[in-house]
């Protein structure tokens, strides 16, 4: 993994904005004491997790404690009391920790890769607490719970799963009172710890944190994001010939290994619709990794997926998007193969790293306004020695203002005073659909990043 993981110790949080907004907030968290949300409906545990590591430790603290969880997600798997699969486990740790989705889960300063490890430890005690036609331990249900409380104190979705062990539970526990008495306890114990690791959003944000505001996405851009991300070649080909094999050899699975197998069809058939609801980000579907492998790693013959696994990690650097990601170029099948995920993931934090310096470097002689967009965050994270006020950073040194985007009254306000405005390239296509807005027509320039100087 250290050839892998190596460059991107370099590259900053990430190309996702969101990372940027993690380590900004936890920033203003340690300088303030206060608990602050990255963005709704707020990831409390990651957030103070950043918090303890990024002031003092930067990127490289949280990439390091990302790769411990990433691995440690990866290698759970071996504490399941497996006997006739046991050889099977290091195939499902290995197509976990290869897949592309995974590696960038864990090379990204967000919370994705937090998620699956402790969705993935739930699962594992959920299971250490059945035996076949026994009845189960209360305090390794208990456990599990609490895992998947935890989970959702780094990602509120992780919640969602709890209808699917509810379900494993009703189906492996043979006397239904046992069954009924355990299923509340472990909805008991998820709700409860899921209460307590929520309770800083609850208590500084209530309600406003739920805000949910719909993303629509092409249905050929999903597809495309699916295929490049979640479900590249050589996985759906393993994953095409495990489930043709799981109805035959259901009967001859070990117990543990029926419940995993039905756990990951119920976890994907929750997680997936749930992405086409909400596509803005592949990274959502991390959780998928490890619940994709057990529908093929149990059951498609062992040789092939010795084979098909390294393909896979592969992918990650070297692949073939099948479909062009524009919907205007729908048709176009394409079997040239490009960057993978990973690498066009560092040429991406490249450049926006390279942008924001830039950026920071514009030292204009007269008042000048700079509207960044998504860029703000990194930008803020970059400069924390410098004022910022209602959102606005601001140069001490230089007459230079940033706003991530300008509503009506702030473009007023910046028109009274003689700002020069000048705009990032897309930021005034997003002011015109949010507020109606062309700042191009209202005397802004685009940012040309050979200036410094402005007028």
């Amino acid at each position: 993994l250290i050839p892998v993981v190596l460059p991107f110790g370099a590259l900053g949080y990430g190309s996702d904005p969101d990372a940027w907004a993690v380590a900004f907030t936890a920033i203003k968290m340690h300088s303030t004491g206060e608990y602050l949300m990255s963005r709704p409906p707020g990831f409390p545990l990651f957030e103070y997790l950043a918090r303890f590591l990024t002031p003092g430790a930067g990127w490289p603290g949280l990439l390091v404690a990302n790769l411990v969880a990433g691995i440690s997600g990866a290698l759970v798997w071996f504490l399941l009391p497996l006997r006739q699969n046991s050889n099977r486990i290091g195939l499902l740790s290995a197509a976990t920790l290869v897949h592309p989705l995974y590696l960038l889960g864990m090379v990204t300063g967000l919370d994705y890769i937090w998620q699956t490890l402790f969705v993935s430890l739930s699962l594992v005690l959920l299971i250490k607490g059945l035996k076949e036609g026994e009845d189960p331990s209360v305090g390794l249900i208990l456990l599990s719970g609490i895992c998947l409380g935890i989970a959702s104190g780094f990602r509120i979705t992780s919640i969602a799963v709890l209808p699917v062990w509810i379900g494993v539970l009703f189906f492996a526990i043979p006397r239904m009172g046992q069954a009924f008495k355990t299923m509340a306890f472990l909805a008991v114990a998820t709700v409860l710890s899921t209460l307590i690791c929520e309770l800083p959003v609850l208590l500084n944000f209530g309600s406003r944190a739920l805000s949910v505001h719909p993303d629509p996405v092409q249905p050929v851009i999903i597809a495309y994001r699916l295929l490049r991300y979640v479900f590249p070649i050589p996985l759906l080909i393993l994953l095409v010939l495990g489930i043709a094999f799981i109805i035959p050899k259901w009967k001859d699975f070990e117990f543990s290994v029926r419940i995993m197998t039905g756990s990951a069809a119920g976890v994907l058939l929750i997680v997936l619709p749930g992405f086409f609801l909400l596509p803005r980000e592949p990274g959502y579907l991390t959780l998928c990794v490890p619940f994709v492998a057990m529908l093929f790693v149990f059951s498609a013959p062992r040789m092939m997926v010795s084979v098909f696994v390294p393909l896979i990690a592969i992918w990650g650097f070297v692949s073939v998007p099948i479909m062009a990601p524009e919907p205007s170029q729908s048709i176009e099948i394409r079997i040239r193969p490009e960057a993978g995920p990973m690498v066009e993931e560092a040429k991406d934090r490249f450049q926006n790293l390279r942008r924001s310096q830039q950026l920071l470097l514009i030292t204009p002689k007269e008042k000048t306004a700079v509207v960044v967009g998504f860029d703000w965050a990194t930008l803020a994270t970059l400069r924390p020695e410098w004022e910022i006020e209602n959102g606005v950073l601001e140069n001490p040194d230089f007459p230079v203002r940033y706003y991530d985007w300008i509503d009506p009254q702030t473009l007023s306000d910046l028109k009274s005073e003689d700002f020069d405005l000048i705009v990032v390239e897309g930021t005034e296509r997003f002011t015109d659909k949010k507020y109606g807005i062309d700042l191009l027509e209202e005397g802004a320039i685009y940012w040309d990043r050979k200036k410094r100087y402005f007028r």
